[in-house]
């Protein structure tokens, strides 16, 4: 199957592009992380880099457009 019809099938199925399926699957993985580790002993930024997040700001921003609050507040729960 070539480049192109991979595109084009995920956006027929899923409605996004393989890029963005990865980054929604990544996404979901950190916030349930966030939701399950200790804030104690854990930071958002260490949860970002675990997942391949490394300009924490730029992650807390699409964070928030797609959860609808912000990295720290899912890992204060």
């Amino acid at each position: 199957m070539s480049t192109r019809s991979t595109q084009e099938a995920f956006q027929r199925m899923l409605g996004v592009t393989p890029m963005q399926y990865v980054q929604q699957h990544r996404m979901e993985r950190v916030r349930a992380d966030l939701l399950e580790v200790d804030p104690a002993t854990t930071t958002v930024a260490q949860v970002a880099r675990r997942w391949g997040y490394l300009h924490v700001g730029r992650f807390s921003g699409a964070y928030r457009a797609r959860f609808g609050e912000f990295p720290r507040d899912s890992l204060h729960r």
